[in-house]
């Protein structure tokens, strides 16, 4: 090829990425150089990520297995709730046709000679019609579903197979395939490591900032507290009214200093539980891996359709039906039941343990949402008070100074006002006789 793969999933053959290199060194033999991240290994890194791919591709198949028998599962049960719901309609039409001309039924658990009631048999013929439409429908979803997914798993395997034993690298067609299958792996169990990401990304750069910001605005306020003490201690004798002015400016300064320190302290306390929520969602992302979640929810269809079942088996009246088919009903019936009890029983305390893990992540991202806001909040409260804290001392200072001057000019000139002639010139001298 004309242009170099821009990652190992298009490497074809022995091929390495842009940024890879392979050199060799007599003491060393061949090593490996990543130009884009200037580190040097002696492990091949293609090896590297074959094997990174091949323990993805196990967990996933593991998973997806336990998915489709879930599946598979839940179609029995609803071939059989399709069955149940047919030999239901099938009875009453019977008993439509049987009954429609006598107006006399043993509709649910009646005598034989209490009257028949027509319409409430039409609309349980129309209830189960509809049933038996909509169950067929869904069938005909999870067939094409199934078929899909068990193509898609037998696809994932065939590669697995030919990872495990290929030491080298791959056909053209093999690695295009594997790089498709393996693209659409990483789209279905990667969205919580994606999401994850892009809220550790924007959260670091929310902290440079803050960072940025916090140091600009120390550097700022330490540049302005030292001009103004400069401007204030520049002279060395002024009236006591610019003394008492300086004295204010002291007080207001030390009111906003430590102001200031108390914004900080809690600001850095905000960064600190920020990280530590940063490291707690961490760890829940790393126990709760993204494709569980999909078994998990398989299960809990599962749980439903046998339910569902279970409730219409109840429904079924055993006076209409032979009394072979009342038995087998019954015993179908206590079976789902033991099936429901074991299923709850094994499942409560998976179940408990996902339910507090996702309870617990939602409370560690409203703690992470108030906190970054508090966060924010202070900040710029300390922007805003170093700026203030700025202004008003550079102000203070040119008005003492200015009043310093007034004071001096203005005394200057009330002594020289009062200086007499004789003071100036002197008592005039006699003439000498």
């Amino acid at each position: 090829r004309l242009t170099k793969p821009l990652s190992f999933a298009d490497c074809i053959g022995d091929e390495l990425p842009y940024g890879w290199e392979q050199a060799y060194d007599p003491q060393v033999g061949v090593y490996y150089v990543d130009h884009i991240n200037k580190v040097t290994q002696i492990e091949d890194p293609r090896a590297q990520w074959r094997g990174e791919q091949e323990v993805m591709l196990k967990e996933y198949l593991v998973v997806a297995k336990d998915a489709l028998d879930a599946r598979w599962e839940m179609f029995q049960v609803k071939q059989q709730r399709l069955a149940l719901a047919q030999e239901e309609y099938q009875h009453l039409s019977n008993v439509w046709q049987d009954k429609s001309g006598s107006r006399t039924s043993l509709h649910s658990g009646s005598s034989a000679s209490t009257k028949y009631d027509p319409d409430l048999l039409k609309a349980e013929i129309a209830e189960t019609k509809e049933r038996v439409s909509r169950l067929k429908r869904e069938l005909e979803n999870m067939t094409q579903e199934l078929n899909y997914k068990e193509k898609g798993i037998e696809t994932l395997r065939e590669i697995d197979r030919k990872m495990a034993e290929s030491q080298g690298g791959y056909k053209l067609d093999e690695a295009q395939a594997i790089l498709s299958e393996l693209k659409s792996i990483r789209k279905a169990i990667s969205s919580g490591e994606k999401e994850k990401h892009d809220l550790m990304q924007s959260l670091a750069k929310l902290k440079d900032g803050f960072k940025r910001e916090d140091a600009r605005a120390q550097l700022q306020g330490s540049r302005g507290s030292l001009v103004n003490s400069n401007l204030s201690l520049s002279k060395p004798c002024l009236d006591a009214g610019s003394q008492t002015d300086i004295t204010g400016v002291f007080s207001g300064g030390r009111a906003k200093l430590a102001e200031k320190v108390k914004l900080n302290l809690q600001y850095d306390e905000a960064k600190r539980r920020l990280a530590n929520i940063q490291i707690e969602l961490a760890k829940l992302e790393a126990e709760a891996w993204p494709g569980a979640l999909e078994a998990d929810r398989d299960r809990l269809l599962l749980l439903g359709e046998k339910e569902e079942l279970l409730r219409e088996l109840r429904y079924v009246n055993p006076r209409k039906r032979s009394r072979e088919e009342a038995t087998r009903l019954e015993a179908e019936r206590h079976r789902l039941e033991e099936e429901l009890q074991e299923a709850r029983t094994a499942n409560t305390d998976a179940l408990t343990r996902r339910l507090q893990l996702q309870e617990k992540r939602n409370n560690l991202l409203r703690q992470l949402e108030d906190t970054t806001r508090l966060a924010s909040y202070l900040h710029t409260q300390l922007k805003s008070l170093s700026a203030s804290t700025l202004s008003v001392s550079s102000g203070s200072s040119r008005g003492s100074l200015a009043s310093s001057r007034g004071s001096l000019s203005a005394s200057s000139k009330g002594s020289l006002s009062s200086l007499s002639f004789t003071d100036i010139y002197g008592l005039p001298q006699s003439e000498p006789a």
